[in-house]
C-alpha cells in the first residue's frame, strides 16, 4: 500500500482531524453499529437496518410522506369546517360611509342585512385613528321587522377618547338577540 502523497487531501484532513486507531489506507467505512456495508460484511448481505435506521432503505422518507400527508388532511379539514360553520351568520354589516365630526365622535352610515328579517340583531361599529387602533365603540340593535327588507340601513355615532381617522363594522360582530 502506499500513503498518500504529501499534500494531498486525505493528508490533510488526516493530520487535521486524525485517523482512527487501527484504520489503513482504502479501509471501508463502518455502517451503523460499526458493522461494514454492503459486500464488505462477512455474510455479504446489505445493511438490514437502512441508511435511516428504520426497517429498510428509506423508510425514514416514507414516515416523512405518510406525516406530511396526514398533516395536510388534517389541515383541510379544519379549513373546510371553519368555512363551511361560518357561514351561517345571523347578519352582516358593512359601513357605507363615515364622517369625523370631533375630535370626540365619528358618525357611520352602517348598512345591516339579515337572511331573516324577523330577527332581532346587535351588530358593532368601531373608530380606529391613523394606527388602526380602536379608539371608540358602539354596540347598535336593530330591531327585528318581520316582512320588512334584508337591508337595514342607520346612521351610529360613535363617541372617541382620541381623533379618530375613520369609523367602520366590527367584522363577524353581529348577533342574533335572544327573544
Amino acid at each position: 500500500m502506499t500513503s498518500p502523497a504529501p499534500g494531498t487531501s486525505a493528508e490533510r484532513l488526516a493530520r487535521r482531524y486524525g485517523t482512527r486507531p487501527g484504520a489503513h489506507p482504502g479501509a471501508r467505512s463502518a455502517g451503523p453499529a460499526g458493522r461494514p456495508d454492503g459486500p464488505d460484511r462477512p455474510d455479504g448481505a446489505e445493511d438490514p437496518d437502512g441508511a435511516a435506521g428504520g426497517s429498510g432503505p428509506g423508510f425514514g422518507r416514507w414516515v416523512a410522506w405518510i406525516g406530511s400527508a396526514l398533516v395536510a388532511v388534517v389541515l383541510t379539514a379544519i379549513i373546510v369546517a371553519i368555512n363551511v360553520l361560518g357561514d351561517d351568520a345571523v347578519a352582516t354589516a358593512q359601513a357605507v360611509s363615515y364622517e369625523v365630526t370631533s375630535d370626540e365622535a365619528v358618525v357611520v352610515q352602517l348598512a345591516v342585512t339579515r337572511p331573516d328579517p324577523a330577527v332581532a340583531v346587535t351588530c358593532t361599529v368601531e373608530a380606529v385613528d391613523a394606527s388602526l387602533a380602536q379608539v371608540g365603540a358602539r354596540t347598535v340593535e336593530v330591531a327585528a321587522r318581520p316582512g320588512g327588507g334584508h337591508t337595514v340601513t342607520l346612521e351610529v355615532e360613535v363617541a372617541t377618547y382620541a381623533r379618530a381617522e375613520q369609523g367602520r363594522a366590527v367584522e363577524n360582530g353581529c348577533f342574533a338577540i335572544e327573544p
